[in-house]
């Protein structure tokens, strides 16, 4: 986060609310962008309505990235943290900006492992009642918005929020509450969505003798939305590789049978 914005976070954070705090930021990145206000929607070319996610994923979508004015929801309780680092270290790229929006896990350690660009994130850990309000604001600002509702979201409040990205061009990214894992999409977020990112199986290294360290995370990705119909897209990836970034997967047709053992598994990956 630039500094500006990080005192303004910091000095606004006791003396008033989510919303209001999402406002003023709202306007310090509105007035970082090159037009010094927010791009409509007509502002986007047809070459610029993909945002790239780095070569590791884009096997997954159909349009090879996040197609702006999408919603994505992102599951899989082994790791789905670190799928989000992954999907902004590819996209916030070439002065895009994002904004992390309730996700406790967001690690900022963590984060610059997987070459996040936190220079250009607006990051609020915890939201309130207002949290409908701040997602709104933010997609109006900000290219990514990742969330984490403190509360199910019935379904005129989504397609509220759908609506706002369509408008503004931005890319909602939908995270689960640790609680709920795979679940999260039956239970917290309602269907509709244009596509469900999930690690599938994860499997960690290092300990194959029973001792040593883990270095790195073989995991399988899929995707599954409307516009890619009954077809599943899945790739395979280290996510984390040794030097802890996301890293295509050489060999993948090994995958399968090196994750078949996951009892590591259900224990390692549920702190990425």
């Amino acid at each position: 986060m630039p500094a500006s914005l990080s005192r303004w976070f910091v000095k606004l954070h006791v003396a008033t609310g989510v919303s209001n705090i999402c406002s003023i930021l709202f306007r310090l990145v509105s007035g970082t962008q090159s037009t010094g206000s927010v791009r409509p929607a007509s502002a986007v070319s047809a070459a610029e309505r993909v945002i790239g996610v780095g070569s590791a994923l884009k096997g997954l979508f159909p349009d090879g990235g996040l197609q702006r004015g999408g919603v994505f929801v992102l599951s899989g309780e082994d790791g789905s943290t670190s799928l989000l680092f992954g999907l902004l270290a590819g996209a916030l790229v070439n002065g895009l900006w994002g904004a992390v929006l309730g996700v406790e896990s967001f690690g900022v350690e963590a984060a610059l492992g997987y070459e996040v660009p936190l220079g250009r994130i607006v990051l609020v850990p915890h939201l309130g009642p207002t949290w409908l309000e701040a997602t709104a604001i933010m997609l109006g600002a900000c290219d990514v918005v990742a969330v984490c509702p403190p509360q199910r979201c019935p379904a005129q409040q989504a397609r509220f929020l759908a609506a706002r990205a369509r408008a503004h061009d931005a890319v909602l990214l939908v995270m689960p509450p640790l609680r709920f894992g795979d679940d999260y999409s039956k239970q917290w977020w309602p269907n509709g969505v244009d596509g469900s990112l999930r690690i599938v199986a994860s499997c960690w290294r290092g300990l194959e003798a029973g001792h040593g360290t883990l270095r790195s995370r073989e995991v399988e990705l899929s995707f599954s939305g409307r516009r890619a119909g009954a077809r599943v897209r899945v790739v395979h990836c280290l996510l984390p590789n040794c030097a802890g970034t996301l890293q295509e997967f050489s060999t993948p047709g090994a995958t399968r049978e090196s994750l078949g053992s996951r009892d590591i598994n259900s224990v390692a990956s549920r702190s990425g």
